[in-house]
């Protein structure tokens, strides 16, 4: 008994010296967000000196409308895009160039930007500006399309498939693929079946594909829609770590536009969709934080790590307080921004389920269960 008494005391003696660099753990997602790579420039100039000074404004620019679209909500990008050079200078920590070539007066390469975190925070925090820092995990977008109440996933003459094939990969939150569309995956599951939203099938799709969730984004060309021929789009979200979800729009064919020629405008604009979902549910306006008392049963201190190093990861996590210590684990304060849901997301992201029973929120990892201290 004094053996194990003197143990217990050891490890808890390492769990809690190993709690106070929670706060100063850098979160290393966090700054992935917040570094911007390949920002491609193209300058001229009156020498190639002043061409390369001028690349490198033009660069800063670039890089940070990109950041914009990352991690702003659409209608910021007009109101902060053009922000004076100044200014824009004061958030960026770093840059580096990954390539250059040139003449005597130009100047075509590529840069790297690294923005400060904290400064960028305050900037849109001052203009009222909810932000989203939180990467979520790729999603495998099925791209149906439903013609004379047909369903057509495989099929060759699925121009929607087609269409989604040709988007660039996302540079945001949410990154996204297409399935490969081999044997493989036509034996995985059938149009109708994916229509119909079959689970388990698409979640079999997904890990095929190497994504953590599916998105089925059936397509529908309604060619006496008011106003003009018309694309009507229903989004179905399943399997990811993000809640289940299902949403709807509608996009209009421009004057003239076949459905061929919209297929890839049209399916670029429903990746921004996707896109802008996923900021909106894991944004925050920033500024005061909220508290959430937490038990987490961990049973040693390497689960405690994980625990913390899994929390650190997660942008809208500000400080934790280690309040109870018991052989079972720990009773924490948790201060983060945004609301409950937007930190249910970002733990469920990292494998941590957040529960709550009768006002008692419990913070376990995936498969641990709920062992409370």
């Amino acid at each position: 008994m004094a053996l194990r008494g003197f143990c217990l005391a050891l490890w808890m003696l390492a769990f809690a010296a190993a709690t106070p660099a929670f706060a100063q753990s850098p979160a290393a997602s966090v700054a992935e967000v917040y570094w911007l790579r390949g920002v491609e420039v193209d300058r001229s100039a009156a020498t190639a000196s002043l061409a390369r000074e001028q690349a490198i404004l033009d660069g800063q620019r670039l890089a940070w409308r990109r950041l914009l679209a990352r991690i702003a909500p659409a209608d910021a990008r007009t109101a902060l895009g053009n922000l004076p050079a100044g200014e824009l200078a004061g958030l960026i920590d770093s840059f580096e160039v990954e390539n250059e070539r040139g003449s005597g007066t130009r100047w075509i390469g590529a840069f790297g930007f690294r923005f400060r975190p904290a400064s960028v925070r305050d900037l849109l925090r001052a203009r009222g500006v909810a932000y989203a820092e939180t990467p979520g995990r790729r999603v495998l977008v099925v791209p149906v399309l439903v013609q004379d109440g047909q369903a057509l996933l495989w099929e060759e003459d699925n121009l929607w498939r087609t269409g989604w094939a040709s988007v660039p990969a996302s540079d945001g939150l949410q990154p996204w693929s297409v399935p490969a569309g081999d044997l493989d995956d036509v034996a995985l599951i059938a149009a109708d079946q994916a229509a119909a939203i079959d689970r388990p099938r698409l979640r079999a799709l997904a890990e095929r594909n190497r994504a953590q969730g599916a998105i089925v984004v059936a397509a529908e060309l309604d060619p006496n829609a008011p106003g003009g021929p018309a694309v009507n789009m229903q989004f179905v979200r399943t399997g990811a770590a993000a809640p289940n979800t299902d949403w709807s729009a509608t996009f209009r064919l421009g004057a003239r536009e076949t459905p061929e020629a919209a297929c890839p405008r049209v399916a670029a604009a429903a990746a921004s969709l996707i896109e802008e979902r996923w900021k909106a549910e894991v944004s925050t306006q920033g500024g005061e934080t909220q508290l959430l008392r937490a038990a987490i049963p961990v049973a040693n201190l390497d689960e405690w790590v994980l625990v913390r190093r899994r929390l650190a990861e997660i942008a809208a996590v500000r400080q934790i307080d280690l309040l109870v210590l018991g052989r079972g684990g720990a009773i924490v304060d948790i201060r983060h921004e945004g609301a409950i849901e937007t930190l249910r997301t970002a733990l469920a992201l990292r494998d941590m389920t957040l529960g709550e029973q009768d006002g008692a929120w419990t913070l376990s990892l995936a498969g641990t269960g709920a062992r409370a201290p």
